[in-house]
């Protein structure tokens, strides 16, 4: 495995999703130079919040982390005494933690303790998305205050690259080991609403009366809805659950929300546990590995399902490129210039 070693990079995952964040990153953890850690937000007992972090360790290198408690940021040196160099740290970050950390004044803590840091910030929604749910660009102050931060801005989304001037990547998303069980889902779906619930229960319905078999959860639903066998609403689904119900199904569905144009979590499963694919989506049909199990569906939700399912049979061609091996080599390249 290539190595790379002009910096060393440090994850910062959000304690509420640690499964999602393993298998995620699976690859990555096999490099000497890369450590992550859990932050978790905790109350003490005077009604004070404090900012914790913890080494996170994955189970197949039990040796990344010599200190598994847990850790102070009043330690000047805390996130760099168990890299294996003095390079430079990268401290790679979500946008949904950005106002708890700034609250913490933890970006100016990182630039003040390791001068020549690098900070990277990943948008996994459009912006749309913060600015409704994390209040975040919300007006020229805060953005101009979010995108200063940092070093670089990663999104997925290419309509924020030409309004914001935001950096695009895809992935990052690991081919995980999984066990294949038998097929007995046709199609799957998992997601909150995001203001396309209309679309995402008429695709229910229409998939259903078309034969198929269905499996939709429907997270962050709070008003009164009947769930049923194969629809279930306002349901946390952890992701191992989801991962299970990935590999049980032939076909993800993904649902495009507002101002969407780039490749999502749903696909990348679909790729590394190669299943086919079905969006209203028509940015997809640029990524080369998507056809022949890439179902556009129109307004119609029209599937053939005799092509559905020889898709369903067919072998893969997708090796892994949207790696975080390849998040990381592009970081290198793009930090150090």
């Amino acid at each position: 495995m290539t190595e790379y070693t002009k910096f060393n990079f440090m994850f910062f995952f959000s304690s509420n999703a640690p499964v999602y964040y393993k298998i995620m990153f699976h690859d990555a953890f096999a490099l000497s130079n890369v450590r992550a850690m859990n932050t978790i937000l905790n109350k003490t007992t005077d009604g004070r919040m404090t900012l914790n972090f913890v080494p996170y360790r994955p189970a197949n290198n039990p040796t990344v982390f010599k200190n598994p408690q847990a850790l102070k940021a009043n330690d000047p040196d805390v996130f760099a005494k168990d890299f294996p160099t003095k390079n430079p740290i990268v401290f790679f970050f979500w946008a949904n933690d950005f106002n708890t950390l700034r609250l913490f004044n933890f970006f100016s803590y990182l630039r003040k303790n390791y001068p020549s840091c690098k900070l990277v910030c990943w948008l996994t929604n459009p912006i749309s998305h913060y600015q409704q749910f994390s209040k975040l660009f919300t007006d020229k102050a805060s953005t101009d205050e979010f995108i200063s931060t940092f070093d670089c801005t990663l999104t997925y989304n290419l309509l924020d690259v030409i309004d914001y001037g935001f950096t695009y990547l895809e992935g990052p998303y690991s081919v995980f080991p999984c066990k294949q069980p038998n097929t007995d889902i046709d199609i799957f779906y998992v997601g909150a609403p995001k203001n396309r619930i209309e679309k995402i229960l008429r695709a229910y319905e229409t998939f259903k009366a078309a034969g198929f078999v269905c499996d939709f959860y429907i997270g962050n639903v709070y008003e009164s809805l009947p769930s049923r066998s194969d629809l279930h609403f306002g349901e946390y689904l952890p992701y191992t659950e989801a991962l299970a119900r990935v590999l049980r199904s032939k076909a993800i569905l993904d649902i495009a929300h507002t101002r969407n144009y780039g490749l999502t979590l749903r696909y990348y499963e679909s790729l590394a546990y190669n299943k086919n694919f079905i969006t209203d989506n028509t940015f997809y049909r640029q990524d080369r590995f998507a056809s022949p199990k890439l179902f556009l569906i129109d307004k119609s939700l029209k599937i053939d399902k005799e092509k559905f399912m020889r898709a369903a049979e067919l072998p893969s061609n997708y090796k892994n490129e949207y790696s975080p091996l390849r998040l990381i080599s592009f970081l290198e390249s793009v930090l150090n210039s």
